[in-house]
């Protein structure tokens, strides 16, 4: 198992990205989760096995006749044992309310969470 942090720089936003990450998630059988950032960028972290990781990342490179990332950033995390399956919008989800309860209660580990964060599994 394996947990990074991605940057995806190019035309990323207003494409569908976040939608693509998170049907390719579903299909790699990987955890974590993906949004906006002001800067017109992309911010993700994702868990899962090493193979599928890096299969994930080739795929995200490559992209999509819409998507087209020009450079993606990359550092290995600590991975997150107890993180909870979920394949919906993280405010609307009732699974994700209550882990994240349970990791406010921990302290802070995770990024402050915005409307448009998906998380996926």
């Amino acid at each position: 198992m394996e947990r990074i942090y991605a940057i995806a720089q190019g035309q990323v936003q207003g494409v569908g990205f976040r939608y693509f990450i998170q049907t390719l998630a579903r299909t790699l059988h990987l955890t974590g989760w993906v949004r906006n950032m002001r800067n017109g960028m992309v911010e993700m972290e994702l868990q899962g096995e090493e193979s599928d990781l890096h299969q994930a990342l080739r795929r995200i490179q490559r992209g999509d006749r819409f998507i087209q990332v020009s450079d993606l950033h990359t550092k290995t995390l600590p991975l997150h044992p107890q993180e909870p399956p979920c394949c919906c919008y993280r405010q609307r989800c009732r699974c994700w309310s209550r882990s994240r309860r349970r990791q406010l209660k921990r302290g802070p580990s995770q990024p402050q969470v915005q409307d448009s964060n998906i998380s996926f599994s």
